[in-house]
């Protein structure tokens, strides 16, 4: 199974780059916030962002650090899936559960935060900051959270970049699925 792992901040892109791989390449679409919404319905909590957090650390500090990669993994051997891109990656603890037995390669969407500010304003999702400032707390909080975030150029294979328009992006993938030969 090959997992191809999406770090990258708010509105960087990440599930457009996703949404991409599904339709173009033939992989199979998680979220890592699937698996902490699936366990939000289980205990009849409000899914939203701040509810997600608090699960998250929960269950971090119960399970370890990489419980959310593991039912990743689980969910999509469980569906035979043999290519997989999962969006939101977080957190360096996640990346040794990846690797354990698949092929794993962890892709940085980088955007520059107006940008990104721009993109969150137009899709104007309910749990989507409104304003520079919202977005700047949400990062801090975060980056506080995941850990992936505050050292991710240590970890990341590949770097795409965002910062103009979707064909643009489109062909920046194209780049990185020939480079890694995942195309087949």
């Amino acid at each position: 199974m090959i997992i191809v792992g999406l770090l990258g901040l708010i509105g960087s892109g990440k599930d457009t780059v996703a949404d991409y791989l599904v339709d173009r390449y033939d992989f199979e679409k998680l979220t890592m916030s699937d698996m902490v919404k699936e366990e939000l319905r289980k205990h009849n909590l409000p899914i939203n962002r701040e509810e997600m957090q608090k699960l998250s650390i929960e269950y971090k500090s119960r399970y370890g650090g990489g419980i959310w990669a593991r039912k990743c993994v689980e969910y999509a051997k469980k569906n035979n899936w043999q290519k997989v891109v999962i969006s939101g990656v977080r957190d360096t603890k996640e990346l040794s559960e990846f690797k354990l037995d698949c092929r794993f390669i962890l892709v940085f969407i980088d955007a520059d935060l107006e940008i990104r500010l721009t993109r969150l304003q137009k899709r104007a999702s309910e749990k989507d900051v409104k304003s520079r400032t919202e977005l700047i707390a949400q990062e801090k909080r975060e980056i506080e959270i995941f850990d992936l975030f505050r050292d991710y150029k240590k970890y990341y294979d590949y770097i795409i970049s965002n910062n103009s328009n979707v064909e643009v992006l489109k062909k920046e993938i194209d780049k990185f699925v020939k480079k890694y030969k995942l195309d087949k």
